[in-house]
């Protein structure tokens, strides 16, 4: 991981700041053949690209060899300030890939103070009703309905988590499931 992590940041002459799992592995839902799902914040090594009239590159993707996805800095912040879900569920990942000075930990202490609990809860009823409509509507119970229920129950479990706690404190996540 090390390797792709250093070779994705000379390609696109950038310092990844932090680097972490997001998908099934995280989650602890993983089998043998389930891919990685990297999510990271990046910044760009030479700054004039933030002082220039075109705008910098906000979003690296990639599939080969992984499911990569990487937010620059200012549309990282920029999201939690509109407290995006995703970075919520990143800053609290149980797999750290990199973590550039404690990155991570400005990211939870962000989250705490100025994410919307209301907010979250809203996304995670939302994505509770629509992973359940979803798994419905099949009456084979394949796969695909299987992560839709697994994705429905941890929505769940995360909205009634925050409905419960006075403040926006993600530690509970990624131990939702006995494992």
């Amino acid at each position: 991981m090390d390797n792709w992590l250093c070779t994705a940041e000379e390609k696109y002459n950038i310092d990844i700041l932090f680097a972490c799992e997001a998908g099934s592995r995280a989650w602890g839902t993983d089998e043998a053949d389930s891919d990685y799902d990297i999510r990271f914040i990046f910044k760009h090594r030479n700054l004039k690209t933030y002082l220039s009239l075109e705008c910098p590159k906000e979003v690296i993707n990639t599939d080969t060899p992984f499911d990569a996805h990487g937010w620059d800095i200012f549309k990282a912040f920029d999201l939690m300030q509109k407290s995006n879900p995703s970075i919520f569920e990143w800053a609290y990942s149980p797999i750290i890939y990199k973590d550039l000075n404690g990155f991570s930990e400005r990211l939870r202490s962000i989250a705490e103070v100025e994410y919307s609990r209301f907010k979250l809860f809203q996304h995670y009823t939302q994505a509770f009703s629509r992973n359940l409509g979803e798994a419905v509507k099949n009456e084979d119970f394949t796969f695909k309905k299987q992560k839709l229920l697994i994705q429905a129950v941890r929505a769940c479990l995360i909205s009634r988590q925050l409905l419960q706690q006075r403040n926006v404190k993600g530690d509970f996540l990624y131990e939702l499931y006995p494992g």
